[in-house]
């Protein structure tokens, strides 16, 4: 364990990317909507969504600049969101909200999702069209860390959990869990396959320490005798369609069902394209956000002992710039960034680095920083990127 002083990290992270933004709180005392807050939002101001506010409630990010941020404590869930028309210049972070049903996302800028869950809350007949839980769409860069995305049961075709087309996504400790098929009978057997966990159709995918599960095959509910008829088949873990690449992840097909004739085929663990893998070791980093002022901020690292330990912090998240030659992609921008030495990772390859909050400049109610880890040897004969987060200070009075 090692604790920095606060004086130390703001002189390194805050002094030079604080800046002006408002913060909007959802919940008792402020907007009763996320869409008001996110409405009434400046280019660049946060949005902070506190627990059990505006549950189910819908919410689009378009044209702006934002964080929409969970407070701490259980993540408030919403309803279906959009982040769209993100102009090169601009950002969209989201961490710490979760989602019943879907996550849309076209942007041109780097989009930032952390630690939510994307599930669907189902009632009624099955929908007939096509919804991923997590859909990009001409997405320039969005990195995705810390989070679990549940696909639903919808008829033919079963959609992904997870569908990116002609996008970047840069993926870190999550998973996709393919849907189950629909139940089905011997006279209409063809909707029961088991959904992917991901599809990527055009553009590139690298995902570390994250996982793409296929949904079982649907189940067997009689409705005519067919001795001969399988259960549904498994879904696959993942169609590719791109270029992948995977550090330390995987994926596994989902499992056949149980028909009159036997089970169905279990799914493949990939279809199309076999991602290709680089041999780096995966390294990891979790984090809470927000923290308010004067709070305990704690990073914590796992990897193989011994190595060090740094990261570099900036206001400015860019569009991936992949560079398996060291291990990981870019995120953060490392030209206007402030480095930190943080340790040595012990035995049997941890590292727990504690800080205090600093105190914001005046008229600075809150912040967002980026960070990105990289790890290297005593003897400095590697250096290898590693994952990246956002962190959010907020003013103690909110």
């Amino acid at each position: 364990m090692r604790t920095l002083n606060a004086c130390l990290v703001a002189s390194f992270v805050f002094s030079t990317v604080a800046r002006a933004q408002q913060v909007l709180v959802v919940g008792p005392g402020g907007y009763s909507l996320p869409q008001q807050a996110i409405d009434a939002a400046a280019d660049g101001d946060i949005v902070l969504v506190k627990p059990g506010a505006a549950t189910g409630a819908t919410w689009t990010i378009s044209g702006k600049s934002l964080t929409l941020l969970g407070d701490i404590g259980t993540n408030p869930t919403l309803g279906p969101g959009w982040i769209q028309n993100i102009s090169a210049s601009q950002h969209v972070t989201v961490r710490g909200i979760d989602v019943q049903w879907f996550v849309k996302v076209q942007s041109d800028g780097p989009v930032w999702l952390e630690d939510m869950t994307l599930t669907a809350s189902l009632t009624g007949p099955l929908p007939t069209t096509d919804f991923p839980m997590l859909q990009l769409t001409n997405c320039a860069s969005v990195v995705v860390r810390g989070c679990a995305v549940y696909a639903t049961v919808a008829n033919q075709p079963t959609p992904a959990a997870f569908l990116s087309t002609n996008s970047h996504a840069y993926v870190y400790s999550s998973s996709f869990h393919g849907a189950k098929g629909p139940e089905f009978n011997v006279g209409n057997p063809y909707l029961s396959h088991g959904a992917p966990g991901g599809q990527i159709e055009g553009g590139t995918l690298f995902a570390s320490a994250s996982s793409f599960s296929g949904g079982a095959g649907g189940t067997f509910v009689g409705g005519g005798f067919d001795p001969t008829a399988l259960g549904g088949a498994g879904g696959p873990g993942l169609i590719n369609h791109g270029e992948v690449v995977f550090q330390g992840s995987g994926a596994s097909g989902g499992p056949g069902s149980y028909g009159p004739g036997g089970y169905g085929p279990n799914g493949p663990a990939f279809r199309g394209e076999v991602p290709s893998a680089i041999a780096w070791t995966t390294h990891v980093l979790t984090n809470s956000s927000p923290v308010r002022e004067g709070q305990d901020v704690v990073f914590s690292f796992g990897g193989p002992a011994g190595e060090r330990v740094g990261m570099y912090f900036s206001a400015n998240p860019i569009p991936g710039i992949p560079e398996f030659g060291f291990g990981g992609v870019l995120v953060v921008d490392p030209l206007s960034a402030a480095p930190m030495f943080l340790g040595v990772l012990a035995p049997p390859g941890g590292l727990a680095v504690h800080f205090t909050a600093p105190n914001l400049p005046p008229a600075v109610m809150g912040s967002t920083v980026y960070a990105q880890s990289y790890f290297f040897d005593a003897a400095l004969t590697y250096v290898t990127i590693g994952p990246a987060t956002a962190v959010t200070v907020l003013d103690s009075s909110l």
